[in-house]
């Protein structure tokens, strides 16, 4: 009877080893698929694609607008990556250009650090805001009561002649559809 018992939980302890190498297995190979995914090259043929994903967009629709500029393929481990990393409720409005076959990870990443376009410009000395907004309204960065109110803001930095298209809310940036 003591053999017995012995041998019991022997056979025990083996049953729950296999097991725990079976989920140890399992779980390696969940990501290795999904690293694997993550790392390859996406479908986007053409170099310097720009894709404007709008302020307050969920992740949904910032897939959905990936998609549809062939930024990534429609592969549900986009979304499996997103939530694993810990950035699909954190990524940042703009205008985005992206690299012909980015991989799906770096463009998390692009868009999670909000690597957005720079539009360099100059503003000649002497003028005001209103011609300054003109300006800048028949560049394409918006409307020029959109923009007016932009340069009245105090946040914006006056010194700088670059505007970062993530730090603003121009209404008429470019569409990548």
């Amino acid at each position: 009877e003591e053999l017995a018992t012995a041998f019991d939980r022997q056979r025990r302890r083996q049953i729950l080893l296999w097991i725990a190498a079976g989920f140890i297995a399992m779980t390696l190979a969940v990501v290795w698929w999904l690293w694997l995914y993550a790392s390859c090259p996406g479908p986007l043929t053409d170099s310097g694609q720009i894709v404007y994903l709008q302020p307050h967009s969920s992740f949904r629709q910032i897939n959905k607008t990936l998609r549809r500029a062939r930024v990534i393929s429609d592969d549900p481990r986009f979304t499996v990556l997103a939530r694993v990393l810990g950035v699909a409720n954190h990524l940042k409005a703009g205008e985005y250009r992206f690299a012909a076959h980015i991989a799906p990870y770096d463009a998390l990443d692009k868009i999670r650090r909000g690597k957005t376009v720079n539009r360099a410009f100059t503003i000649a000395e002497g003028l005001n805001l209103r011609q300054a907004a003109r300006i800048m309204a028949q560049a394409g960065l918006g409307d020029i009561k959109t923009i007016s109110a932009l340069l009245r803001d105090p946040v914006l930095d006056r010194k700088s002649t670059r505007l970062n298209s993530s730090h603003t809310d121009i209404s008429r940036m470019p569409s990548s559809a």
